[in-house]
């Protein structure tokens, strides 16, 4: 793939992909750096990309998850996420310790069902689509992210109790 296509690419889907490492790490510089390293390690990688395995964002939209949950786990910290939506004082309170807490509990799972849990609760993907992006069978992907939910309604439920 040339450079001009690679940037038209890109162009075509900055926004959808800031939102994915948003909504993975929390707060708009983290995710934008994350965003700037997966987009370079993209162009120094593009000849590697193969159209008949994947579409170039189903490509581009894995390393940009991979480059956010390395950097959760290598930072171990809990993402600090800016309000989009104007809430009541004490519901924006519940709802961004609720949040925190998630993240806190999604960042301890083994990287394998954070990645599917994230994809599939957090993104909406379907089974079959992470399994082609991830090279990994629908099954395996459904057990993952069963695993992630049992764990989080675990730990959540442990938190209320």
């Amino acid at each position: 793939m040339n450079e001009e296509t690679y940037t038209a690419h890109v162009v075509r889907h900055h926004e959808q992909l800031r939102c994915l490492a948003r909504r993975i790490l929390g707060c708009n510089a983290d995710a934008d750096d994350a965003l700037q390293d997966a987009y370079v390690a993209a162009f120094l990688d593009r000849h590697k990309y193969d159209e008949s395995r994947a579409s170039f964002y189903t490509w581009l939209y894995a390393i940009v998850c991979h480059r956010c949950l390395g950097e959760l786990r290598r930072a171990k910290t809990v993402p600090a996420y800016e309000h989009s939506i104007i809430l009541q004082p004490e519901d924006a309170l519940i709802a961004a310790r609720l949040r925190d807490r998630i993240c806190r509990e999604v960042a301890e799972l083994p990287a394998n069902e954070a990645q599917m849990f994230a994809l599939h609760d957090m993104e909406g993907l379907g089974y079959a689509r992470i399994g082609r992006m991830l090279s990994t069978p629908t099954s395996t992907v459904a057990y993952h992210v069963d695993n992630a939910r049992k764990h989080l309604r675990k730990r959540l439920h442990m938190e209320v109790a």
